[in-house]
């Protein structure tokens, strides 16, 4: 069983880094627009000098929710690799919450939720035998 818990160890590992490179990528497309708003009101000074924010400001808010959607499965991952107690848990949750990001979190949330049910029955079956 620790084989699978380090399998979905990596794949919450994997998906807390694509949520990295998602708010790289949004930082710059969205700071890029700013930039561009900046070099456009340079010669127009009619544009407001709070519209030129505008892109950069929802880009941090965009990247903060990422960042916020996505910490979980890093947390789950640690969890999983270090084998704590609580990691287990915190996988089942991540992998639920991770099933309404069709398709690949979909397969990770049920493959998280078969891991989190064969390790219970494991544990059960152990504490009967002792």
């Amino acid at each position: 069983m620790h084989k699978h818990q380090t399998i979905l160890g990596s794949i919450f590992l994997a998906f807390g880094l694509l949520h990295v490179i998602g708010i790289l990528v949004l930082l710059v497309i969205f700071g890029f627009g700013s930039a561009v708003l900046f070099t456009v009101g340079a010669e127009e000074p009619d544009i407001p000098q709070l519209v030129k924010f505008i892109p950069a400001g929802f880009g941090v808010f965009i990247s903060i929710i990422v960042a916020i959607t996505g910490i979980p499965n890093v947390i789950a991952a640690y969890g999983l690799f270090k084998n704590r107690p609580w990691g287990m848990t915190v996988a089942l949750i991540v992998g639920i919450l991770n099933l309404l990001h069709f398709p690949f979190g979909t397969a990770a949330g049920i493959y998280a939720i078969w891991v989190y049910s064969n390790d219970r029955e494991v544990t059960a079956t152990r504490a009967m035998v002792i």
